[in-house]
C-alpha cells in the first residue's frame, strides 16, 4: 500500500464533555478519518468529563495528562507523524499549563505543527504575564507550520504568535433541518397567531459572560407587552454560576423561565424548531465563532446577539439584530425591533446562510486543502 502524503497525529479532546471546541474536534477526526491521502492518528485528550471540570485544577488530570502524553510519544516512536495538529488553550491558566507540558515534548519530536485556533483570546493573556513568562509562552506557540482560524476577525491569536501560515477554516455542523423550508413557514404561521407566547431560546453553557443573566432580565421585560416563555438549555459551569442563575430564574418576573439542563442533539433540534428568536448576548472573553449561532442559521432561526469576536463574520452581511452589550433594555429593544417586521424573508437568508458556508462537506472540503499546504 503507498504511504499516504500526510502522516498526521490528532491530539486533541472529542466529547465528551459537550462543548463547541470537542464538538469541532470531531468534525476534524470525521473528515480526515476519511481522507485518501491522510493517515490519522488521534490520541484524545480528555482531562474534564463535566463542564464544570473545564479549566479547574484537579490532580487526577496531570495523571490523564501525563498517560495522553506517554501514548502519543507511543505513536510517535512507532508511526513517526509528518506533522501534529493540536488545540491551543484559550487565556486560561490550567490549559495554558497543560500545553506548557505537552507541546515543548511534541514540537521536539515531530517535524511540523498545525494549531487550530477555536477559542480566542490567548495573546491577550501573555500580554498581560511578567516578561520572562511572556516570552517563554510566546515562544510555546511561535511559528506554527500552519494556524487555521475561523475568521478574519478571529485570527489575532495566530498573528501574535507569528505563524508561518494562516488559513481561515469557519466551523460546520450537520444539517439537523433538511427539512428547514417547511419549519420556517411553521414558524412564520405560528408567529400570526397573537394568543400564542413568544419562545425565546438560550442555548448555551450557562454562564454570566455568556449572556444567560441578560437573557432572563430580557425575557422579563418583553413579557410586559406579550406572554413569553424562555427555555435555557445547556450546562452549568460552576457552582457559583449554578447559584446566581437559579437566583435569577426564581426572582418574581412575569416571563416564563425553564431550565432544561444539557440539550442531546434531538432535544436541540426540537428546540430550535419551536423557538422564535435564539438569545446569545455573550461578551465571553475566549468566544470565537459560536456554534450555536451556526445551528440557528441552519434552522433559519434569528438571533439577537452581541456584536463581538468572530460573531459578525459569522452572520450575514448587514445583519441587523445585533446590540452592543449586555443591557437587558437593549436585548429587549433589538427583540421587539426583530418582531416589528416580517420574519419569512430573513429566516430564507438565514438558512441560504448556513447552507452556503457551514455544512460538514464545507468545513471537510477546506480542512483538506489547508492541510496541502503541509508538504
Amino acid at each position: 500500500m503507498p504511504r499516504p502524503r500526510l502522516n498526521l497525529l490528532l491530539l486533541a479532546q472529542t466529547p465528551p464533555p459537550h462543548h463547541g471546541q470537542s464538538r469541532m474536534v470531531q468534525r476534524v477526526q470525521e473528515a480526515l478519518a476519511g481522507a485518501p491521502d491522510v493517515r490519522l492518528h488521534h490520541v484524545n485528550l480528555r482531562l474534564s468529563t463535566t463542564s464544570e471540570e473545564i479549566g479547574e485544577p484537579q490532580g487526577r488530570k496531570l495523571w490523564a495528562l501525563l498517560q495522553c502524553l506517554w501514548t502519543a510519544l507511543q505513536v510517535i516512536r512507532r508511526e513517526r507523524p509528518d506533522a501534529f495538529y493540536y488545540v491551543p488553550a484559550p487565556g486560561r491558566a490550567v490549559p495554558m499549563l497543560r500545553d506548557l507540558l505537552v507541546l515543548p515534548v511534541v514540537r521536539a519530536l515531530v517535524p511540523q505543527t498545525i494549531l487550530h485556533w477555536q477559542a480566542v483570546g490567548l495573546s491577550q493573556r501573555v500580554r498581560q504575564l511578567p516578561a520572562p513568562l511572556r516570552w517563554l509562552f510566546r515562544a510555546l506557540y511561535a511559528r506554527a507550520d500552519l494556524s487555521l482560524v475561523q475568521s478574519p476577525g478571529t485570527g489575532f491569536d495566530a498573528a501574535y504568535f507569528a505563524s508561518r501560515r494562516t488559513v481561515v477554516l469557519p466551523n460546520g455542523v450537520p444539517d439537523a433541518f433538511p427539512d428547514a423550508a417547511a419549519v420556517i413557514a411553521a414558524r412564520e404561521q405560528r408567529s400570526a397567531d397573537p394568543d400564542r407566547p413568544l419562545e425565546l431560546l438560550y442555548l448555551s453553557n450557562l454562564q454570566r459572560e455568556k449572556g444567560v443573566l441578560t437573557a432572563i432580565a430580557a425575557a422579563h421585560r418583553l413579557a410586559e407587552h406579550r406572554p413569553v416563555r424562555l427555555r435555557l438549555a445547556g450546562a452549568y459551569v460552576s457552582g457559583q454560576e449554578r447559584e446566581a442563575i437559579e437566583a435569577a430564574c426564581q426572582a418574581p418576573g412575569l416571563a416564563q423561565v425553564e431550565r432544561l439542563g444539557f440539550a442531546d442533539e434531538a432535544t436541540k433540534r426540537e428546540l430550535l424548531r419551536e423557538a422564535d428568536v435564539l438569545l446569545f448576548p455573550t461578551r465571553y472573553r475566549n468566544e470565537g465563532f459560536p456554534l450555536v449561532l451556526i445551528e440557528a442559521l441552519s434552522a433559519g432561526l434569528p438571533v439577537v446577539t452581541t456584536h463581538w469576536r468572530g460573531i459578525p463574520d459569522l452572520l450575514p452581511p448587514d445583519y441587523p439584530h445585533f446590540v452592543p452589550d449586555q443591557s437587558p433594555a437593549t436585548t429587549a429593544a433589538a427583540v421587539e425591533s426583530l418582531l416589528a417586521a416580517p420574519r419569512g424573508d430573513l429566516m430564507r437568508q438565514l438558512r441560504a446562510h448556513y447552507a452556503r458556508h457551514y455544512t460538514v462537506a464545507s468545513f471537510r472540503d477546506g480542512l483538506r486543502t489547508a492541510l496541502e499546504a503541509i508538504p
